[in-house]
């Protein structure tokens, strides 16, 4: 049988082929040149993309012994920031997903709003002035990245953490100097410390584990909206004072309350002094409006 077709119907069959073709061939298209161009931001491939991101660790040490460092300040960093004692006699500055400078960008010098230069090729700078090494922020990518920082143990740190776009969680485990830290939005964590500790949150929690408390200096911890969970051994000696205006206290040391709970005894939305073991080196807590939790190990 002859089937005549005639220009009108193929002219139809042509525009619902293209049709067809776009709704199912070019979605597919897409999807392999937006796989291509990941490919090629990992790679370093593309020589106008600006979020290029390095998979591999970078690193800078710091020799502590030539410079003589005694403290640590880490300051206008908005990535992840982790901090961790070591016996070593260096500051080991590593970077991980940091996100480099745009190729377009290459012979020219970023220009970062810390006013920071990047001097360790980790997105950040490094400058030493009368036994202090300041680390600061000093390019775009070192706001996505993930910074661990490796501290001789006896060192003090300082760390300010309070803008607003700063909202990782802050961990420091192993130190045996001093720790300063202030947030505004992120959380706090410390284990395996000794204190001294000045923490100051306004929206974050913070969790202490300290390993023996210091009595050369008060430790001292303070909280707007968030709760405070503190562990201390139960051989601690302190001066306490405790406060929470709208939150409760609550601890499992023996101490004297009117409380008659066991385990953990709500002390409640006040002031309150006390001594731990005959007293010692002055320990201050308070939280606005979150709980505090004093806990002995």
């Amino acid at each position: 049988t002859l089937i005549i077709i005639d220009m009108k119907t193929i002219k139809q069959i042509l525009v619902i082929s293209f049709i067809l073709t776009g709704l199912f061939v070019c979605p597919v298209i897409a999807q392999e040149e937006r796989e291509q161009s990941r490919l090629h931001r990992i790679n370093g491939d593309d020589e106008n993309d600006d979020d290029d991101v390095n998979l591999s660790p970078i690193q800078y040490k710091v020799p502590v012994n030539g410079a003589q460092i005694k403290k640590v300040v880490i300051k206008d960093l908005l990535g992840e920031i982790r901090i961790v004692g070591s016996q070593n006699n260096d500051i080991v500055i590593e970077a991980k997903e940091l996100r480099g400078t745009p190729k377009r960008a290459k012979g020219l010098k970023p220009l970062y709003g810390s006013g920071c230069m990047d001097n360790t090729g980790a997105g950040v700078a490094a400058n030493e002035s009368s036994g202090i090494l300041t680390i600061c922020g000093a390019s775009k990518g070192s706001e996505d990245a993930k910074y661990v920082f490796t501290i001789p143990k006896g060192i003090s740190i300082s760390i300010d953490y309070n803008s607003p776009f700063a909202n990782e969680d802050i961990e420091i485990k192993d130190m045996e100097g001093e720790v300063e830290a202030s947030t505004l939005n992120a959380s706090i964590k410390c284990s395996n410390v000794t204190g001294p500790l000045v923490l100051n949150s306004i929206s974050g929690n913070v969790d202490i584990n300290i390993s023996k408390l210091n009595q050369n200096s008060p430790t001292s911890i303070s909280l707007i909206s968030g709760d405070l969970d503190i562990t201390l051994p139960v051989t601690s000696n302190a001066n306490l004072e405790r406060s929470s205006l709208s939150g409760g206290v609550y601890t499992d040391f023996e101490i004297k309350t009117d409380s008659k709970e066991r385990n953990l005894k709500r002390i409640g939305g006040n002031k309150i002094e006390t001594k731990l073991n005959g007293g010692g080196v002055e320990l201050n807590l308070s939280s606005t409006s979150g709980n505090i939790y004093l806990r002995k190990k």
